[in-house]
């Protein structure tokens, strides 16, 4: 069972440095198109269905890093009351978290794939001047959910059987600042993180 977790945590892995990518990406095609939309605006001739662009680009963006920002425990989360608790309430508490949290994503994950699939069939595009289909959008929400669905799988996995060895980073907060333990992660000090 355990190679079969370090294998699957070893694709969940490659596939969240994949979408992690291709959300950089997203972002830096993002910041040229505004850019150039802005400049050409000055000389009358903004580039038509920017807009529309922009908007789904940033749904992109959000759901390519959703399931990493799971990994390295870097969602947003309120300790005012809990942090209070003994170890062990905060710990099943978290376990709690991860229980809905799967839950409430699996059935996110359900329906965006079938919203995904009647966005294909019907080729779905934004209305306006300039179509651009939104489908492929839909996609990737699937792609993002699916595997953040997956990561909290891997999370309940890992806090019913603590034994397991797993390539994760520790991560804590620090002042509000979410601190990553890099001696812990698979990434190396001057190793290449995109090869």
């Amino acid at each position: 069972m355990i190679i079969w977790i370090r294998f699957i945590e070893k694709m969940q892995q490659k596939f969240e440095k994949l979408l992690v990518f291709l959300g950089a990406v997203f972002t830096i095609f993002l910041m040229f198109l505004i850019t150039l939309d802005v400049i050409l605006r000055k000389f009358g001739s903004p580039i038509q269905g920017a807009y529309e662009l922009v908007q789904l680009l940033t749904v992109g963006i959000v759901f390519l890093g959703v399931a990493y920002v799971q990994r390295i425990k870097g969602h947003v989360f309120i300790e005012v009351a809990t942090d209070k608790f003994p170890k062990k309430v905060q710990q099943g508490l978290d376990f709690f978290g991860y229980i809905v949290g799967f839950a409430v994503c699996l059935i996110i994950t359900w329906q965006s794939g079938i919203t995904a699939w009647e966005s294909f069939l019907t080729r779905e595009a934004t209305s306006g001047m300039t179509k651009i289909p939104i489908w492929p959008v839909k996609i990737v929400i699937l792609m993002g959910m699916g595997l953040l669905t997956l990561r909290l799988i891997l999370d309940i996995v890992y806090y019913l059987f603590p034994k397991v060895p797993i390539n994760q980073p520790n991560t804590q907060m620090n002042g509000g600042v979410l601190q990553v333990d890099k001696p812990n992660m698979q990434i190396k000090d001057g190793e290449e993180i995109w090869h």
